[in-house]
C-alpha cells in the first residue's frame, strides 16, 4: 500500500508525540499534542486527505510490549 501521508504516534498519559511526514513533499512536521486533540488532528487530516483522494497510513508506537524504568 503506497502512502501520500504517514503519521506516526509515540502515545503518552499526558501529552502524546505526533510527526507527520508528506511523501511526495518530504515535508515533515512534529509536535505533541493531549490525546483529544491528538484524536481531533488525526480526524481532520484524513478529512483533507479523502478530499483529495491520499492515502493515509498512522502508525502507533506499541510502549505497551517493552520494559520500562
Amino acid at each position: 500500500m503506497r502512502a501520500d501521508i504517514i503519521i506516526g504516534i509515540d502515545p503518552d498519559t499526558h501529552l502524546s508525540g505526533v510527526g507527520r511526514l508528506d511523501v511526495a513533499s518530504r515535508k515533515a512536521s512534529a509536535t505533541t499534542l493531549p490525546f483529544a486533540l491528538l484524536i481531533d488532528y488525526v480526524r481532520d487530516v484524513v478529512k483533507s486527505a479523502h478530499a483529495t483522494n491520499d492515502k493515509v497510513v498512522v502508525v502507533v508506537e506499541c510502549s505497551w510490549g517493552e520494559a520500562h524504568n
